[in-house]
């Protein structure tokens, strides 16, 4: 593969990428890419845009491609997408540094088991949260856990709050709150485990790291280092012929369905899905 065309980000963004990747041209799309696409091209798309109707198409004639939940298709259209050969599906918040290096330290131990999680976005009240935003935040939480919730409890309209509980014991927090006053987005992670704990933020590209007798401070420049981590990454899988994990949007749809029943119900649902 040579080019990867980056549907949903503007031309200043997608230059800033590719002078941050390698043994890849990553440009921006243009009106041309989705009738006529090259052999040695592929796509990753993060945002909804017309032209997305013919990625069946593209994925049969070969082109391979990636979806984030930022694109916002339907649940019926990833069902229909994921069926077909060259399409994988990723959830971008992992890929932030702030959310590797947490990862990184749960994975090597440090943290322990985790027991407790509370995510809190805070969005000024008159801006709309992105595509796919309580599914993203939903993805990362489900992904430190490694299993599906099996107690649900959400509350509230225009601000929401969701509680998850996990048949290992732990829990979840999931806050969503429309009242800031001035910026656009605040966001902010807290994870505590059996060993050790941490404290994510992006006001100031921060992460706080919490083990016993080692507290350490690390800085994390967010969405551009994370979108060219993303990029990276496919690229080497798609140039190494190597597959791609993709994410299992269902599951998350499952939940988040789970999470209206539990608002329209007001009080706790059980949740159980069997793959």
């Amino acid at each position: 593969m040579k080019t990867l065309i980056v549907v949903g980000l503007n031309d200043e963004r997608v230059r800033e990428i590719d002078a941050r990747t390698r043994g890849v041209h990553v440009v921006p799309v243009d009106d041309v890419s989705f009738r006529q696409p090259r052999a040695d091209t592929a796509f990753l798309i993060l945002a909804p845009m017309p032209g997305l109707d013919s990625l069946e198409t593209l994925a049969n004639v070969g082109v391979p491609i990636l979806i984030t939940l930022d694109a916002s298709l339907s649940p019926a259209r990833l069902a229909s997408l994921g069926s077909l050969p060259n399409i994988v599906f990723a959830n971008f918040e992992p890929w932030l540094p702030s959310r590797r290096l947490l990862r990184e330290q749960l994975e090597a131990g440090k943290l322990g088991v985790p027991g407790l999680v509370r995510l809190h976005r805070w969005w000024k009240a008159t801006a709309n949260a992105p595509n796919g935003s309580l599914l993203r935040d939903l993805g990362q939480i489900l992904d430190l856990f490694g299993r599906l919730p099996t107690e649900i409890f959400a509350t509230g309209k225009a601000n929401l709050q969701v509680h998850l509980g996990f048949s290992n014991g732990g829990m979840a927090t999931l806050d969503l709150v429309r009242t800031l006053p001035e910026d656009e987005h605040y966001f902010a992670m807290h994870l505590i485990g059996s060993s050790g704990a941490a404290y994510v933020e992006d006001a100031n590209n921060a992460q706080l790291e919490f083990v016993v007798g080692q507290p350490a401070f690390r800085i994390a420049e967010e969405t551009l280092v994370g979108q060219a981590c993303l990029v990276q990454a496919f690229a080497d899988h798609v140039t190494e012929k190597r597959p791609f994990p993709s994410e299992n949007w269902a599951d998350l749809f499952a939940v988040q369905d789970a999470i209206q029943t539990s608002l329209e119900q007001r009080q706790a649902v059980s949740f159980s899905r069997v793959h």
